[in-house]
């Protein structure tokens, strides 16, 4: 039996992932980026509706002719879509109340979250520059304590670094994964594993190429699963 449960978001409808390490705790990430919805904008006799990331059709009021087109100038729109948006939060008490433990605006975004027990968590995050973001890459955020989450790591030099995926082995050992840039064929994947609580991190999928990790499993420290 499920019960649908609706927690207080900055932005609604951005909720991500969440883990849910003990009875009546539960972890949650959400975010957005700026090529979410369909976004307009009207440039003098032009209507702009922006379809996907890169794609937008143009309307022109005088001619009423209309064209799509390749984009990536997003600056024209202002709507509330038009940035970045992170959030964390988490509930002691099976969802009735939440605490808001971080939340990002113009940065990044969370993809997943993994917690070994109440209190040590290991979350992942990403921004890109080409879509506004003033402090881009990709993050990895770690909780000792169950309420404060640090950044330490992030991945930033090709500019198009992605961390989708996160899972906790211990309380000092993790792994987050994604790639090195999004959509490239040749590009190493990122297998990032650290043994330390996340003071260095180690590429294990480096040699891996054209392939992005949107998902982590493991059953053991030393067996474990990618998709």
């Amino acid at each position: 039996t499920y019960t649908c449960l609706t927690v207080p978001l900055g932005n609604p409808q951005t909720g991500r992932y969440v883990s849910s390490p003990a009875e009546n705790v539960i972890y949650f990430t959400a975010g957005s980026w700026p090529s979410d919805g369909v976004r307009t904008w009207t440039e003098g006799a032009e209507k702009h509706h922006q379809l996907t990331r890169v794609l937008k059709t143009v309307s022109n009021s005088e001619t009423s002719a209309s064209r799509y087109e390749v984009t990536t100038d997003f600056s024209a729109n202002d709507d509330s879509n038009s940035t970045y948006v992170g959030e964390l939060w988490k509930s002691t008490d099976n969802g009735a109340t939440w605490k808001s433990l971080l939340s990002n605006k113009g940065d990044f975004y969370f993809n997943d979250i993994h917690c070994i027990d109440e209190t040590h968590c290991v979350a992942v995050a990403e921004g890109f520059a080409q879509d506004g973001s003033s402090a881009p890459g990709a993050r990895i955020f770690l909780t000792q304590d169950g309420e404060t989450f640090n950044e330490v790591h992030r991945e930033n030099t090709t500019g198009m670094e992605s961390l989708m995926t996160a899972r906790m082995i211990s309380t000092t050992e993790h792994w987050a994964g994604g790639t090195t840039k999004s959509g490239a064929l040749f590009a190493p994947a990122l297998a990032l594993h650290s043994t330390d609580a996340g003071q260095t991190h180690n590429n294990e999928g480096e040699s891996i190429q054209g392939n992005m990790f949107t998902s982590l499993d493991f059953i053991s420290a030393e067996h474990g699963y990618d998709g």
